[in-house]
């Protein structure tokens, strides 16, 4: 399925009248009246030479307006082009003494036509019609024209460019032997002009396919395996050259006008049909039905389902619009008609007729080997004997194979496939195994290719209605017939085999050649009406559940035989036979699912296609003993193997018709399928009635786990059997539960049906399978017997808490073993040694009697090692070995550094997520002053495996410090110290981080929506320098800027301050303002001493007015290093108390033992114009996450009258758009409005009014502005907690920081949260 690849045919030059080939001398009785056989008639007529092209030139196209025409009627040309003249040769393609064709019409247009630029298109399947182009040229066929495939030649009069069109004349009164189909569905499924095919382009469809195609195109770049030349053009070439009388019809015309096949002897199909109707599956089946003979001369054929539908625009006509949705790709039934249109075979989403008809139910062969493929078709020397090849040298062939040229077999080609929908008594005529490398080998429905082993046959079979079903089985037959076409080879494919081969055939179905060419002998019509003689050998009682070869001979005294099949079910269903062409014997293997009496059953067929009666055989099935399983031992997955490597668990549901127990579970283990399994039964309800971990494992194959109680069950009631697969690529076989029920008596896994679906899995975490995927099976197998067995076995360990080898375990652990049966509680021991000896404790056993705890009497010893032994003894007096362990203690953060935000015993919400890709996690942390950063270190969950990594980096993406980490424990803290430290600043973001090649890291979501401290260390809050929890996904990690939910992923910084020896922090000796000042000045400075020189760029200054929002400022120091004062960036507030708090660290990074904390208020006289708030206020969210519009606002009083020239607001990132502000009264009367213009990009805004507007003392008013975008500032609970005094203004408690939705008079409050809107006010009048 491909593109366009070469040109056709040997070519010349374009001439105005093709030159004459004259057909040689023929008898004149073709022609002599009556004409019995037009075809035999016009093929004595001469021939035209350099008809065809060897390039095509998109310059000027186009097509007919009905893929068909008859004589008498009309053929519309619709023709795009920029040449003011053209000229149009129509040619009839046929044998003409080798010319290929016959010019029979030539049309002109010498005046220009401009065509619509862009074709008509539908959106929603991504059709593309041309029907809106106008007619440019009509050929009114002759009442006396000859049916056929017909070539139009396009020529630019002014460039000689050119082009092809294709279409047929038909003929409908025709009763010609032979009804030839074209390939014109599949030829506009992957035209391509437009853009879009069924196969590529823009559309909603696998690679951009469209979901409709239409007739009413130029067709190009269908690529030459997919358009006449390759199959259709040799095979007619041929049929004419030897005289065979035949008519044309399409694919279109076998479903609108169906009936017409039944006027004829045989009905052929030719080229690559790969897209069949409803309609015209219909027609020909009910012609076989009728007795006219079906041969299918081609390959891939009837496999897609489309339907027809209308072209589009005001006048829409039938039959030229193939539509099909390829719902069999999509997994679903898309397509919005009520019609299927995916695979013909595909049983999934739809029911016979409609769909789940396989196409061999019609051809008695399947597709199966897509292309493009260029193999040889074979004769084994046993076929050659057989009627097809009479007259032929294979005939006389006694050892060894005849290949044909390559090509024969191609480029797309079907096989025997045993599905259960073969009629009755294919015989196969050869027989060609091919094995391909690559995604060649169709693995289901019509999606999946793969490499593979396949084997063809031409296949024949016998209708009831006496009607023969030949199929070639290959798209490329008639390469067989004549040389001259598609795809050049180096030597000619045709040979007189293949050509002798269908002159048989067709003898068979009772049609001659009028003019047989040389070397080709006329064949008769088989007179062998005898089938096959076959019977049973000695045959014994089959068992359940194992295999049962059952055997016999056949014989044919008039031919050949050709295949036997069988049935196990008394003719129910049937299935070929293991038999070998030659030989007189046969054989069969089955595995009886159910017990009791059955009859089988035995057919045979000759190279006549002569089918035997059926010969019976009565046998007993015999009842299987148990333990058992749903599948044998020798049963394996398609897919043994998936790429998926996350970890899922993974079930299958099951019944069993008697009652009994459960002892076990199974499950089929292919490559890389590693890790620790365990396996569970389950109730339907999801209640886990056994589990156990799977021991002794082979590296691939069936794994066993035998339960340490076996379960009891009911009869007739559902079961889920499971296990857990931690590190993925399970067997998995799609589709394995849609058509029917598996297993083997007495269990049976259940048909999946819409809402109760077989094959689950629960993906990330074992638990209760629910999930299902196109109820596939996953080859999980319960283990049933009708007792519960004797119990032989130890208990086995579960889990151990804590785990071997893990770190950081608590001071007073409860040291616990799980075991996976009950254990008697007298005999559990758990022992616990450390450096110096036995831990003393007690022991205690779960009430279920399945763990035991040692509790020690006292606190174990920080950072020591442990080592556990456990064991005890289940109820049947089976006693295990003893399960050994150890562990390490953490050790409890000292009250110096180094030192680290987590202690050793911190531990994360989720232990390990089960995101297994490769991922950087890391932490944001901040230190208050100098120091040195001596490495990092995380939190490892289980499944935390592989090579980790640690960095330090600056908040650029820098890399300062990196490091692999060594010596890691099963779980718990790991360390990496950085081979040398790394000097770090106070107050600078640095980003700590490792790397977890698969996955599997902790998480706690949330956590990072307050921040994390030690002494001068901490993990940021969301919000201080952007969100906190980074990672970044791929292979080799990197700098981690992608954040969740401000997810704490527990990475850790280790860190150090005091340098040079110094360890003494600073402390205050003097501040300013002092501590409960009075009337400090608007333009004040803050300042504070201390004992030492400090570094000022650790300081840290909190200045918070009573509604707890900061001041913004900047630092200086002193000369001596002792006083650092803060300028804030504008006057604070009047009459405001401000709340003063000082952080700093000494020179040599040592931090305050704790902050210096005082308070002072200002002065109530304000220097005017005033506002409510300083301009150097700084709320606490800037930019709220809430992009919806409001009108946002604040409600206020002046203590005087005065004027209102304008408003203001605090603007955060994202708060863009046009703003508008107002002043209201308190009743909603606007009395000013205006809109902000030259703002920045964040900050105060400020907009002045027209004209001010005056206010009148102790009247409430409103300031509001507009924002279109959200993202406005907002402090919640601002109001709440403290009305704001800043005379002469003042803005009351709650209810105030009004809101409305969209614009208008802000009424509404929330929360006292504060909008942070502000006025510009002036006393006096």
């Amino acid at each position: 399925m491909g593109a366009k690849v070469t040109a056709v045919a040997v070519l010349a030059a374009a001439v105005v009248v093709p030159a004459a080939v004259l057909a040689p001398a023929a008898h004149a009785a073709p022609c002599d009246a009556p004409v019995v056989n037009k075809v035999a008639c016009e093929n004595t007529k001469a021939g035209n030479a350099n008809w065809s092209l060897n390039s095509l030139d998109d310059s000027i196209v186009g097509y007919t307006t009905d893929i068909s025409s008859t004589p008498g009627g009309q053929v519309h040309f619709k023709v795009k082009t920029d040449a003011s003249s053209y000229r149009l040769d129509i040619f009839r393609l046929g044998y003409y003494g080798g010319a290929g064709a016959r010019l029979v019409k030539q049309l002109n247009r010498t005046t220009p036509q401009n065509q619509p630029v862009n074709c008509l298109t539908d959106s929603a399947t991504a059709l593309v019609d041309c029907g809106n182009w106008a007619v440019s040229l009509t050929w009114d066929v002759p009442a006396d024209t000859v049916s056929g495939l017909y070539y139009a030649v396009l020529h630019r009069n002014d460039t000689g460019g050119e082009n092809e069109i294709a279409f047929v004349i038909r003929d409908d009164s025709s009763q010609s032997k032979i009804f030839f189909q074209t390939s014109d569905a599949t030829w506009h499924a992957y035209n391509r002009y437009g853009g879009n095919s069924l196969y590529y382009g823009t559309g909603p469809g696998d690679a951009g396919s469209a979901y409709a195609v239409s007739y009413n195109r130029p067709v190009a770049n269908t690529g030459d395996e997919n358009f006449i030349f390759n199959a259709e053009v040799p095979m007619l070439t041929w049929l004419e050259k030897n005289g065979y009388d035949v008519s044309y019809t399409t694919n279109a015309d076998t479903a609108r006008r169906g009936n017409l096949i039944l006027n004829h002897k045989v009905f052929m199909a030719v080229g690559h049909d790969e897209y069949w109707s409803r309609e015209q599956r219909t027609a020909v089946e009910n012609a076989r039905a009728a007795g006219v003979h079906l041969a299918f001369m081609t390959g891939n054929e009837v496999f897609w389902k489309h339907r027809w539908a209308p072209s589009l625009g005001s006048s829409p006509v039938d039959h030229r619009t193939v539509v099909t949705y390829k719902e069999t790709k999509a997994n679903a039934k898309i397509d919005p008609s009520p019609e299927w249109t995916g695979t013909w075979r595909d049983p999934r989403f739809t029911s016979s007729p409609n769909g789940a008809n396989p196409e061999n139910a019609l051809l008695g062969q399947i597709f199966t080997v897509n292309g493009r493929r260029d193999d040889s078709l074979a004769v084994p020397a046993a076929y050659g004997k057989m009627r097809l090849w009479r007259h032929t040298p294979l005939a006389s062939m006694t050892t060894g194979s005849y290949s044909f040229k390559p090509g024969t077999l191609g480029y797309e080609w079907d096989s025997v496939e045993d599905n259960g929908f073969q009629p009755a008594g294919v015989a196969q005529l050869s027989r060609t195994t091919v094995t391909m490398d690559g995604q060649y080998v169709l693995q289901n429905h019509g999606d999946r290719y793969a490499s593979g082993t396949k084997t063809h046959a031409l296949t024949l079979y016998k209708h009831a209605s006496g009607a023969l079903v030949f199929g070639a089985g290959t798209v490329q037959w008639a390469w067989g017939l004549d040389d001259e076409h598609a795809f050049r080879t180096d030597e000619p494919t045709s040979d007189v085999r293949i050509k002798q081969a269908t002159v048989n055939l067709l003898a068979d179905m009772g049609v001659q050649p009028t003019t047989i060419e040389s070397g080709l002998t006329a064949a008769s019509a088989s007179t062998d009406t005898a089938p096959p003689s076959v019977a049973f050998g000695t045959t014994n009682s089959p068992t359940v559940g194992t295999g049962y070869s059952f055997n016999g001979t056949v014989i044919d005294s008039s031919g050949r035989v050709a295949g036997v099949e069988v049935s196990v079910d008394n003719g129910s269903t049937w299935h070929p036979a293991n038999w070998t062409a030659g030989t007189a014997s046969w054989s069969y293997t089955h595995t009886f699912s159910s017990a009791g009496a059955v009859t089988l059953k035995v057919r045979a067929v000759d190279d006549s296609a002569n089918l035997s009666a059926e010969v019976n055989r009565a046998v007993t099935v015999l009842a299987r003993d148990c333990p058992c399983t749903i599948w044998t031992e020798n049963a394996t997955p398609a897919v043994p193997s998936t790429n998926d490597g996350g970890a899922i668990e993974l079930g299958v549901k099951f019944q069993s018709s008697v009652n009994g127990y459960v002892r076990g579970v199974r499950f089929y283990k292919g490559t890389g399928n590693t890790g620790v399994h365990t396996g569970s039964l389950w109730s339907a309800t999801g209640t886990r009635l056994a589990t156990g971990t799977f021991t002794a494992e082979t590296a691939t194959g069936w794994q066993t786990l035998t339960f340490p109680t076996a379960v009891q069950i009911s009869a007739g009631t559902t079961y889920v059997a499971s296990y857990f697969a931690p590190n993925g690529h399970y067997a998995g076989d799609a589709d394995y539960f849609t058509s029917s029920a598996v297993g083997l008596e007495p269990l049976s896994a259940p048909k999946g049906v819409s809402g109760n679906p077989n094959g689950v899995f629960r993906g990330g975490s074992s638990g209760f399978p629910t999930d299902s995927y196109r109820n596939a099976n996953y080859w999980v197998d319960p283990i049933f017997a009708l007792d519960p067995g004797p119990d032989t076995r130890a208990p086995g360990t579960l889990s151990t808490d804590p785990l071997n080898n893990q770190g950081s375990v608590s001071l007073t652990p409860a040291v616990s073993i799980t075991f996976d049966e009950p254990v008697t509680p007298s005999s559990a021991q758990i022992l616990v040694n450390g450096p110096n000896g036995g831990v003393s404790g007690t022991i205690s056993v779960a009430a279920n009697g399945m763990k035991a705890t040692f509790t020690p009497n006292n606190p174990l010893a920080p950072g020591t090692t442990y080592d556990v032994s456990g064991r005890a003894t289940d109820l049947s007096g089976n006693t295990p070995s003893p399960t050994l362990w150890s562990f390490t203690t953490g050790n409890p953060r000292g009250a110096t550094c180094p030192c680290t935000v987590w202690d050793d015993f911190a531990a994360p919400a989720v232990n390990a997520v089960s995101d297994t890709a490769a991922v950087e996690v890391g932490t944001k942390v901040r230190f208050d002053g100098r120091g040195q950063v001596l490495g990092v270190r995380f939190y490892k969950g289980f499944g935390n495996s592989g090579t980790h990594t640690g960095s330090l980096w600056s908040s650029s993406g820098q890399r300062l410090a990196t490091g692999t980490f060594s010596g890691e424990s099963t779980s718990g803290w790991q360390t990496l110290t950085f081979t040398q430290p790394v000097e770090v600043q106070a107050n600078t973001t640095y980003v700590v981080s490792y790397y977890a090649p698969n996955g599997r890291y902790s998480a706690t979501g949330g956590s990072f929506n307050s921040s994390h401290d030690y002494n001068s260390l901490h993990a940021l809050k969301s919000g201080a320098d952007g969100p906190n929890g980074v990672y970044r996904y791929g292979a080799g990690g990197g700098f981690p800027t992608s954040t969740y939910n401000s997810t704490n992923y527990w990475v850790d910084v280790i860190w150090r301050n005091g340098a040079n020896g110094d360890s003494t922090p600073p402390t205050v000796t003097g501040r300013t303002p002092a501590p409960g000042a009075t009337g400090v000045a608007l333009n004040t400075t803050v300042s504070a001493t201390f004992s030492e020189p400090v570094d000022v760029s650790s300081a840290q200054l909190s200045l918070k007015d009573p509604g707890a929002a900061g001041t913004s400022g900047a630092f200086s120091i002193s000369g001596d290093g002792r006083t650092v004062t803060w300028t804030p960036d504008a006057p604070l507030a009047p009459g405001t108390q401000y709340a003063a708090e000082m952080r700093i660290s000494d020179v040599n990074g040592n931090a305050m033992t704790g902050p210096a904390t005082w308070s002072f208020t200002t002065t109530s006289t304000a220097t005017c114009p005033c506002s409510l708030f300083s301009a150097a206020a700084l709320p606490a969210v800037t930019s709220s996450n809430d992009t919806n519009a409001y009108e946002l606002g604040v409600r206020f009083t002046a203590a005087v009258n005065g004027h209102v020239s304008g408003v203001k607001f605090y603007k955060g990132a994202g708060n863009t758009g046009t703003h508008t502000g107002s002043l209201w009264a308190s009743n909603g009367t606007r009395l000013a409005t205006g809109t902000f213009v030259n703002e920045t990009a964040t900050g105060w805004q400020t907009l002045v009014f027209d004209t001010p507007v005056p206010i009148t003392a102790g009247q409430t008013y409103v300031a509001s502005y507009t924002t279109t975008t959200g993202r406005y500032s907002a402090d919640a609970g601002y109001f709440n907690r403290s009305a704001v005094s800043s005379p002469p203004l003042a803005a009351a408690a709650s209810p105030n920081g009004v809101f409305r939705g969209g614009s208008g008079f802000p009424g509404d409050t929330f929360g006292g949260a504060n909008y942070w809107v502000d006025v510009v006010f002036t006393p006096g009048s």
